[in-house]
């Protein structure tokens, strides 16, 4: 017999994953399975600690960058490869955090 799940109506991440899926609505760019999105994955300073990665569609550009770590990190995106549509390629991210740049 399966374990009861008690639902006491505090989910600790119900915002976060709200907000990302209010994102992946407004973004088609976010959206999984649409084969006119293509990935690009980001070079950076801090490859062991940080994911980051551009979607591109033929309307919208973003860039996301993921902080996978509990530390304060200073992100330099230094991928020349490929034209970001962002001027500044330093980004601040506290620990777990993350930047989306449309």
């Amino acid at each position: 017999e399966k374990d009861p799940i008690e639902w006491n109506g505090e989910y600790e991440l119900h915002g976060f994953y709200k907000e990302l899926l209010s994102l992946k609505k407004f973004h088609p760019a976010l959206r999984a399975g649409d084969n006119r999105v293509s990935t690009h994955i980001l070079k950076h300073n801090e490859p062991d600690s940080v994911f980051a990665y551009q979607r591109v569609t033929d309307t919208e550009t973003l860039t996301v960058i993921l902080n996978l770590s509990s530390q304060h990190l200073v992100v330099h995106i230094s991928d020349d490869s490929i034209q970001l549509a962002m001027e500044n390629r330093r980004h601040e991210l506290k620990g777990g955090g993350y930047v989306i740049i449309a």
